[in-house]
């Protein structure tokens, strides 16, 4: 036999099986062990939290002006309900004085605001941390609120009798510029208090000189303007608009102005504007009106009354 002499050749076969073998177990470049690899973490980076500012005008708890039930307007027309938008702090709030509760409104942090209220020389019981200045003969009050106050501060208001209703405000400190309150006493009156006063020449004689005032373009002592937001309102061939809205706790006075759009000419009678609520009326500068031409209607009218269960 010749096997013998092939002995080299087998055994450097086997080698070469051999190390194909072990090759063939070894893990590939790829599948190397994690714990050999550099390990690379990737962290997110995340923004630092804002620190809460509370005299900033948050949008998402902002007060809001509250939509009005219904706008009577004596001697015209009821509006029922009134859409009213955000706050606008570059013009004056109008809020609503009622028997309890209380109101809260945005003030400027570092200017005076003013307060315009219904009657004059009002009594106001609040805290260290607002300044309030007042005259005695004005129905305004200014309050600042002292350097370094971020919380709201209470307030309130009533007349310098302590008659009639309270007034409560919460006033938030904001950084916004100098801010102006109107406030409306809306508050319902007893029979009896409507039908106070001496019906005689001197109420004829102050209620003259009152319509006098407002046909001069003027503001009454004691009253607030209120500004009242509705489109023009057709009424007997006429147009009418609510110029402004004079308020204090005894009565309201409205400004209607009242255009005739032609193309007759026509005369305006003070009997159109009389309604329930109204004790009287005035047509300035005159009640005939051409094609185009317009006046004002001054509508004096008293508070409503209460009704049973109020």
């Amino acid at each position: 036999m010749k096997l013998h002499k092939y002995p080299r050749t087998l055994v450097a076969l086997a080698s070469l099986l051999l190390a194909s073998l072990v090759w063939a177990d070894a893990p590939a470049p790829e599948s190397t062990p994690a714990s050999d690899k550099q390990h690379v973490e990737i962290v997110k980076k995340v923004a630092p939290k804002k620190e809460w500012n509370s005299t900033e005008v948050n949008s998402a708890i902002a007060v809001k002006n509250i939509p009005t039930k219904e706008i009577n307007l004596p001697g015209v027309m009821k509006i029922e309900g009134a859409s009213t938008s955000a706050l606008d702090f570059t013009r004056a709030r109008t809020i609503q004085m009622n028997n309890g509760g209380s109101v809260s409104v945005y003030l400027s942090s570092t200017e005076p605001n003013r307060i315009q209220l219904p009657f004059v020389n009002p009594h106001v019981i609040g805290t260290t941390d607002v300044m309030i200045d007042k005259r005695a003969k004005s129905n305004n009050i200014y309050v600042a609120f002292k350097q370094g106050v971020t919380k709201a501060v209470p307030i309130f208001i009533e007349t310098d009798d302590g008659s009639g209703p309270v007034l409560g405000l919460q006033l938030i400190p904001k950084g916004i510029a100098s801010q102006t309150i109107i406030v409306e006493d809306v508050a319902p009156r007893a029979a009896s208090d409507s039908a106070k006063g001496n019906k005689g020449s001197e109420y004829v004689a102050s209620t003259q000189s009152l319509m006098e005032t407002v046909a001069l373009n003027a503001t009454p002592n004691g009253y607030s303007i209120v500004e009242i937001k509705v489109p023009p309102i057709a009424m007997n061939g006429l147009l009418v608009e609510v110029e402004k809205k004079l308020s204090n706790r005894e009565a309201d006075i409205f400004v209607y102005r009242v255009l005739n759009p032609g193309p007759a000419a026509t005369s305006i009678r003070e009997s159109e504007f009389d309604g329930d609520l109204v004790q009287a009326i005035s047509v300035h500068p005159k009640p005939n009106l051409k094609a185009g031409e317009s006046t004002r209607v001054i509508v004096l009218a008293r508070k409503e009354q209460k009704t049973k269960g109020q």
